[in-house]
């Protein structure tokens, strides 16, 4: 395999049967994909899963069967697709005693039969929990903050616009709860990095200004991470310009649709 520094190639895991490589890999193409490499063969890698928007982000494999068991992306949520029905059927319990939570599997023992599932959703830091699988039974292990109460917290939405130059631009909006969501003191929050990426979820921050009043909008300037290898290197040479005017556009758009004031 031959890259330059803005090209990608991550191995993660052999496969079941130490003979395949399980990667992440920009080679070639824009977005991250979860590919397989045959290390004989290294110039041709199995496309195993991509998404048109945005990166592949990680892949899980099993303790007891070594083989891929899921993988997950980043779009206005976290998204986790899997290639293991056992884990599936698993995971969809745990979405119906957890609706609207995003679900992880911190880690789970080597026969797969107790996992540590962590939850958490854009209003809570969220809870660890033990789960039985072969008898269906969640136990509580910890409340990351018992001091959040959930029902006093606001909605972080997915949000979006056309920056000046044409390039989509997508972000986070919370609205103070209880207003009206109109003609409100607005706070831009802006990621560090500058390639990273804001994701959805509890932050403690945000919650802090909403509860004062103030919308807060969170942007994945031009630049950031997780968009495609044309998304992040469009920041390049850019910082103090371009990408300022993507979080300057930003501003404009709150205007115009009449949050900010």
């Amino acid at each position: 395999l031959v890259s330059d520094w803005k090209d990608m190639v991550e191995p993660l895991f052999f496969d079941e049967n130490n003979k395949f490589i399980y990667a992440l890999s920009n080679l070639n193409r824009d977005k991250t994909a979860l590919v397989k490499i045959d290390p004989a063969h290294p110039e041709n890698p199995e496309i195993i899963l991509e998404h048109p928007d945005v990166d592949i982000i990680y892949a899980e494999r099993s303790p007891k069967n070594h083989h891929l068991v899921s993988a997950y992306y980043a779009t206005d949520k976290k998204h986790l697709v899997f290639f293991d029905n056992d884990l599936k059927k698993i995971y969809q319990e745990l979405e119906q005693k957890f609706p609207g939570d995003d679900i992880y599997f911190n880690s789970f023992d080597d026969n797969e039969n107790h996992f540590i599932v962590r939850t958490y959703n854009d209003k809570t830091p969220g809870d660890f929990y033990l789960y039985h699988a072969d008898e269906n039974l969640i136990t509580h292990l910890a409340t990351v903050n018992p001091n959040i109460q959930r029902e006093q917290m606001s909605d972080m939405v997915p949000a979006g616009f056309i920056a000046r130059d044409g390039l989509p631009i997508t972000g986070y909006l919370t609205i103070p709860k209880g207003s009206k969501g109109k003609d409100l003191p607005t706070v831009i929050l802006v990621h560090g990095g500058p390639t990273a990426r804001d994701y959805w979820g509890y932050r403690a921050d945000v919650q802090l200004l909403a509860s004062r009043g103030y919308a807060v909008l969170q942007i994945n300037f031009r630049g950031s991470y997780g968009y495609g290898k044309n998304f992040t290197t469009a920041g390049f040479k850019e910082w103090g310009k371009k990408m300022q005017d993507d979080i300057t556009d930003g501003v404009n758009w709150l205007i115009k649709e009449g949050i900010a004031d």
